[in-house]
């Protein structure tokens, strides 16, 4: 008797829906790069299935999908319910190998019947609680909750994030089960500059935002979670060294943006102070290459690859001293505590003025820049959900 099946396929589905917004930051590039190396990976015997909400639906963003790939549009009458209904319902219906979820929310209605991966970003939630309105922080928390209680395994991308959960959720975690997998950076796009002087490289964007050098630039959410409202003090106090700098601001408004927008508008200073708002990858290491030092204030972060960018463009950078950003840029990157702006205003005067030591910082970042790729991302993710795919049989047309 011949056999009933004579194609054995497995399936995952990822869930796409931040990889196809429009204008994506940090999360969203995270899925849309880890997705772009999956492709290449991801052998033909897996069936990929990537659900995306209607609304917001970049086609553009992935235009070439591998054969055995493809989307699927599912529609919410409520955006914030998409996870929670329209993808859950699709989940339980198509009762895949692994499901996974890079983008933190896993909907409540998958239990642990359904084999399921989730990439926790951070804890930033319960650790910088001023940085969250009310129902996001316990959104984010409860999520990471029931992740914790039903993920066959959790992603993380760093080591610290790691520890943050071990240590504030010690009854839901399992330290076995909590993997860390760091991001990686664009080498393809992020390149040192080959500037002489102030003469920058790749100059299209400093003209199109009407930027001179020198200056200092941030780049995330303008927020309290991002701690921009101590940054522009802190560049006042460096203009008062006698530093001439402008400070540019390029990302979009997120929780606690008024009191920022207040700030600057009342600063003697506010001529000097840029806001790009959102801005594209291709803008953003320009901006990057030509600056003169690179500003990463953060309270809470969960990697912070902008770090990463920095390093690669060979820019000089003055970061948070939290414990990720010192796994990640190690000895590469200057220091100081997110809570003093007189030591930033120091730092960030020492690294346009261009001592030694920054010089030695910078090529010891272009060097650590070039362990964190995002192959070596997708390489060790798919390691992980391949690990839980069990064969489904699938029938074709000739098998009866």
């Amino acid at each position: 008797m011949p056999p009933l099946y004579n194609k054995i396929m497995r399936r995952i589905i990822i869930d796409a829906s931040r990889a196809f917004e429009k204008e994506k930051t940090g999360v969203s590039w995270y899925c849309w790069n880890l997705l772009t190396e999956l492709m290449k990976i991801v052998p033909g015997d897996w069936e990929v299935i990537l659900p995306v909400r209607s609304a917001d639906a970049d086609r553009t963003s992935f235009p070439d999908l591998p054969p055995n790939w493809r989307i699927k549009v599912l529609y919410a009458p409520f955006g914030r319910l998409w996870s929670q209904i329209a993808l859950a319902k699709f989940v339980l219906k198509q009762k895949p190998d692994v499901f996974f979820v890079p983008s933190h929310v896993l909907p409540a209605l998958v239990g642990r019947k359904i084999k399921s991966v989730v990439t926790i970003h951070d804890i930033a939630a319960i650790n910088t609680n001023r940085a969250y309105s009310i129902f996001e922080k316990w959104y984010s928390l409860l999520s990471a909750r029931h992740a914790m209680r039903v993920a066959r395994a959790i992603i993380v991308p760093s080591y610290a994030v790691k520890q943050d959960i071990l240590q504030y959720f010690p009854c839901h975690a399992r330290s076995a089960n909590i993997i860390p997998v760091h991001h990686g950076v664009r080498l393809d796009l992020y390149k040192p500059r080959v500037a002489t002087g102030l003469a920058g490289h790749g100059n299209a964007a400093l003209k199109q935002f009407g930027i001179t050098q020198p200056y200092v630039f941030a780049l995330g959410r303008i927020e309290e979670k991002k701690n921009t409202l101590m940054l522009v003090h802190a560049f006042e106090e460096m203009r008062r060294y006698g530093v001439a700098a402008d400070l540019v601001l390029a990302g979009p408004f997120g929780y606690g943006a008024q009191a920022v927008k207040e700030a600057i508008q009342n600063s003697e200073f506010k001529d000097s102070i840029k806001v790009l708002g959102w801005v594209s990858q291709e803008q953003i290491s320009q901006l990057m290459q030509n600056a003169q030092v690179f500003v990463f204030p953060s309270r809470a972060e969960g990697f912070g690859i902008p770090v990463l960018e920095a390093m690669a463009c060979g820019t000089p950078s003055v970061a948070s001293d939290i414990p990720v950003l010192r796994e990640v840029g190690g000895s590469a990157i200057d220091f100081a505590s997110p809570s003093n702006s007189q030591k930033w205003a120091r730092k960030m005067a020492e690294a346009i003025n261009g001592s030694e030591d920054v010089k030695n910082r910078i090529k010891l970042g272009l060097e650590r820049a070039q362990a964190f790729t995002w192959r070596k991302c997708a390489e060790k993710t798919w390691e992980i959900l391949q690990g839980f795919g069990v064969k489904t049989k699938v029938l074709t047309k000739n098998s009866l």
